[in-house]
């Protein structure tokens, strides 16, 4: 069961994955954070992870950068490398503005100025309906979006927060189990809904603690029901949906692990294997897939990526026959 087969039926927008770019196990090559077992900017790294994505009905990535000359040069050439890369898959990439240093509008005009040739001026950069520049921003406050629009023109800038009419959805961890709710309701006001599997960021070493510090925040997995729940609630009529996310792992957000072989943890989705009649080599198929909700009858095709110990990056389909 693909993430596009959850959303409404008659929904035929185009479907994004968020992706975090700053992972790095290159030493002397400065990541933004620790926990994924690869690089970001890794070729066969990103051709994986596009492909699962389409294995998913995912046909755009926005990436959450933080300018061009931003202190972790990861985060820059992981940008780069999916925008080689997009064309060749038939998708398109676009851009999440972030980073509190960011939030002021002479700093947000220098930051998009750095972005314009490579990026704004790239044909795989995603447009909207009206043929501008996808954009969003993750809560800078301070910037003044009307000096910035009208220097760029050209992009459809789309806000975090309270911009209803031109905003997008997130899911606000910070209340539990409310947050389904809350999150069921922006998908019905908002530009852009978003979809996710649930929260979780505890530290490993302090379970009780946020790995940012202060208590941790759960917004239950369910067994996939959050993900269902939430799919079901995007409007029919929206141009975009924002999967959140792809590999933020630290804050358990990550559909890409739970696709993922020997990635499995008991905060995942809950049931690794959810088919329906039981399938005789569940315990085979336990090790490769996991599956949200039920199957029907018949042959079901899945792929996800497996990454080795030595970092290489492989992408396994996995078949599914349901009696």
């Amino acid at each position: 069961m693909s993430i596009r087969n959850l959303l409404p039926s008659a929904w035929a927008g185009t479907l994004i994955a968020h992706v975090m770019p700053w992972f790095s196990n290159v030493p002397g090559m400065v990541g933004h954070r620790a926990g994924q077992n690869y690089t970001s900017n890794d070729p066969a790294v990103v051709s994986a992870q596009l492909d699962a994505m389409l294995a998913q009905g995912i046909t755009a990535v926005n990436l959450d950068v933080r300018g061009v000359k931003f202190k972790e040069p990861i985060i820059d050439l992981t940008a780069r490398e999916f925008f080689k890369q997009v064309p060749g898959k038939g998708m398109k990439a676009c851009f999440c503005l972030d980073d509190k240093s960011n939030d002021s509008t002479t700093a947000m005009l220098a930051m998009l100025a750095g972005y314009e040739q490579p990026y704004f001026n790239n044909p795989a950069y995603l447009k909207d309906k009206n043929g501008k520049l996808v954009v969003l921003e993750f809560g800078l406050d301070q910037v003044d979006w009307n000096t910035v629009s009208a220097r760029f023109p050209q992009c459809h800038f789309i806000h975090w927060k309270d911009d209803k009419l031109n905003g997008f959805a997130w899911l606000r961890a910070s209340m539990g189990s409310a947050a389904i709710a809350q999150m069921v309701k922006e998908n019905q006001e908002v530009y852009m809904p978003a979809v996710s599997i649930g929260f979780d960021d505890h530290n490993p070493k302090s379970p009780k603690q946020s790995i940012w510090g202060g208590p941790a925040r759960l917004v239950p997995y369910a067994s996939g029901q959050t993900l269902a729940t939430i799919c079901k609630s995007v409007q029919v009529g929206a141009e975009f949906v924002l999967v959140q996310t792809w590999n933020d792992i630290e804050e358990g957000t990550d559909v890409e692990r739970n696709l993922r072989p020997n990635g499995l943890t008991p905060h995942d989705l809950g049931t690794v294997l959810a088919v329906s009649p039981a399938v005789p080599t569940a315990a085979t198929i336990q090790a490769s897939i996991r599956v949200v909700g039920t199957l029907a009858s018949g042959a079901h095709t899945f792929s996800t990526t497996a990454t080795g110990a030595n970092g290489q990056v492989w992408l396994a389909q996995v078949t599914i026959t349901v009696p």
